[in-house]
């Protein structure tokens, strides 16, 4: 539940972020980057959930861009709109954290259309001399469920990622219900849409040379209905997040099965 809501100037609200980090002696936050049909109110439960549940014991930051309730495409389109936008605006913000607070190092954790709000603001970011030169180093990205274009992902995303992060992780489903209406809504498929021929970046000979980049399928343990959420919804997906983030293992000291098919490839 929400206990209380507090407006501050930007000033206070960086003040308040260094105060925490120094009172729990914090190396680091995590930052959340939800997908559509959220409100301020429900961005807020689902961060907290995630703070909770995953005994993350470090500040949790969400980052509540404009989104619409509900699925149906006018809803989509809407959200799909703010994109680019929300992306400028949370790279102007992590700048100006990285100036100001000096976190040594951030976690972040995107899901569904979220993801191509992280993805744009990191390419953003990646030619910028002071953000490379800084202190605060990026840990883990998570992008979950990525409503992203495959191709698009494949062939900028991923290697910018990759490049400006200690990890990237990645996870992806054969019944995503959402991410095959927004296929076809764009007329192209989604880099969270997992089939044996996706993602041909990650398959090349050079796989073997970024062990950083890696895949999970949660096909087999989406068992709600739209298979979506479930990030954050299954528990086997939870506890192989829990492993990742609280503990920071990569995915071959998870409890994880390597794909038949992924050669040098982290599927």
């Amino acid at each position: 539940v929400i206990l209380s809501v507090q407006p501050l100037s930007e000033f206070d609200f960086l003040a308040a972020l260094a105060k925490r980090l120094t009172e729990t002696d914090a190396p680091l936050f995590n930052l959340l980057v939800h997908g559509i049909d959220h409100s301020f109110d429900s961005a807020v439960r689902q961060a907290g959930t995630l703070s909770f549940d995953l005994d993350m014991p470090d500040p949790m930051v969400v980052f509540a861009w404009p989104t619409t309730r509900g699925i149906l495409p006018g809803s989509y389109n809407r959200d799909r709109s703010q994109v680019n936008s929300s992306a400028r605006q949370l790279a102007t913000f992590l700048e100006t954290l990285q100036k100001t607070v000096h976190p040594k190092k951030l976690n972040v954790v995107a899901h569904s259309l979220g993801c191509k709000v992280a993805c744009e603001t990191f390419a953003y970011l990646l030619p910028e001399k002071a953000w490379n030169e800084s202190e605060t180093k990026i840990g883990n990205i998570v992008l979950a469920a990525p409503d992203v274009d495959r191709e698009d992902f494949d062939g900028t995303f991923v290697r910018d990622m990759a490049a400006i992060s200690k990890r990237l992780t990645v996870y992806v489903s054969r019944n995503d219900g959402v991410l095959a209406l927004s296929s076809i809504l764009n007329g192209h498929p989604r880099a969270g849409e997992f089939e044996d021929v996706s993602m041909e970046a990650l398959l090349k000979d050079d796989a073997a040379e970024a062990p950083h980049i890696q895949i999970v399928d949660a096909t087999f343990v989406n068992n709600i209905i739209t298979a979506h959420s479930s990030f954050y919804q299954s528990r086997p997906v939870f506890f192989d997040l829990h492993n990742l983030l609280h503990n920071d293992r990569p995915a071959e000291a998870r409890h994880l099965l390597r794909h038949e098919k992924a050669g040098k490839a982290n599927y």
